[in-house]
């Protein structure tokens, strides 16, 4: 049966939690005690008691997940009890083990202030013994506790984590299948036209769809590309949609070869999509072109164009912008910014930092390894 508690880390800090309380009694006691032997004692005497302490309660919890119990970070009588008697049983044996001493000489009658008033046969003796396990038992009880509800936590967030990263791979592939399969079935009907009224047009417009699968199969493994290998693809694509709509369709870019954001990243085929959703949604005509425009705004990227709309758009399932939401708001929590105003529409999109971008990449090349 596989453990789900954290026996490691409850045995490295109770260790860490036993020196600690045996320091603070070794740097009290030698300012209060003249005797360092009695210090040394007190501080071993401490330490182990912590300590035994510790492990009572970690057997026990081993046991009781054992039972097939669940352990959880929360007060439990019977397993509160449980340590309580197991500690007190190491107090006990521990108190009976420094008297001896004491008796034999080893250890100064001072050890234990007023220990004459307690006799193993007082009633007082027991009640002193019964609230000194309480107090150092409650301290270990909810020690252990605390770094139990750490673990659970960080359990908790390494599920929610894995069920995101589920979520946005689904997200993802469904804006591949969105994208690719439409785009080239356009493509070939465009390109098979081209055949038979244009070949030298034709030649062209091949070439462009030769090198956009080229680009898009080379970052297709990963979830991001860089904005550079966005604009690429970008390129590509207009070109061929210019051929297909001549001075029908006007596209410009402003960002510089030089701009200190080409290296960051894109959800992969996400400048793309906004660029064939413009395309789909409205009207273009010589008379009034499309005219869609890629510009940086500081950390953002936005695709904006002029806004002649369709009567009605075959094909569509309104499914691309709500993909692309998705995909942000898994992968690093940024809103997608749309804004349509009488005779514009844009879209802004998130430009992803290195450390977002390379560990989403990582995930994506280990389940392609896992596979």
């Amino acid at each position: 049966m596989e453990s789900f508690l954290p026996t490691r880390n409850l045995l490295k800090y109770s260790c860490r939690c036993a020196i600690g309380v045996a320091g603070i009694v070794l740097i009290t006691g030698s300012t209060i005690e003249p005797s360092l032997p009695v210090v040394f004692f007190r501080t071993a005497t401490t330490f182990l008691l912590f300590l035994a302490s510790c492990l009572a309660n970690i057997f026990f919890l081993l046991c009781w997940e054992k039972k097939g119990r669940v352990v959880e970070p929360e007060f439990n009588p019977r397993r509160f009890l449980s340590g309580y008697l197991a500690t007190f049983i190491v107090l006990v044996l521990l108190h009976q083990t420094n008297l001896s001493l004491i008796e034999k000489g080893v250890l100064p009658a001072s050890f234990y202030d007023r220990h004459e008033f307690y006799p193993d046969e007082s009633w007082l003796y027991w009640v002193h013994m019964l609230v000194v396990t309480f107090v150092v038992f409650i301290l270990v009880y909810y020690f252990h506790n605390f770094i139990l509800l750490l673990f659970a936590k960080s359990r908790t967030e390494q599920e929610i984590s894995k069920l995101k990263m589920a979520n946005f791979e689904s997200a993802n592939q469904l804006l591949r299948q969105q994208i690719q399969p439409h785009f080239l079935f356009n493509a070939l009907n465009v390109l098979k036209s081209l055949i038979r009224k244009y070949p030298e047009t034709a030649e062209a417009y091949l070439i462009r769809l030769s090198d956009f699968l080229r680009a898009s199969l080379n970052v297709s493994k990963v979830d991001t590309a860089t904005v550079r290998e966005e604009l690429k693809l970008c390129e590509d694509y207009m070109e061929m949609q210019k051929i297909r709509f001549g001075d029908s369709l006007h596209y410009h870019v402003t960002l510089e070869e030089n701009d200190r954001h080409m290296d960051d990243y894109l959800p992969f085929f996400s400048l793309q999509s906004l660029l064939e959703n413009a395309i789909k949604h409205n009207q273009l005509t010589p008379a009034a072109p499309l005219r869609i425009e890629v510009s940086r705004l500081g950390d953002w990227i936005e695709v904006k164009n002029n806004l002649q709309p369709k009567n009605f758009v075959e094909g569509s399932t309104g499914n691309g912008l709500f993909s692309l939401k998705e995909r942000y708001r898994i992968l690093s929590g940024d809103e997608v910014g749309i804004r349509m105003t009488e005779d514009e529409f844009s879209v802004r999109i998130k430009i992803l930092n290195h450390k977002i971008a390379m560990s989403n990449q990582k995930s994506a090349v280990g389940r392609t390894a896992d596979s």
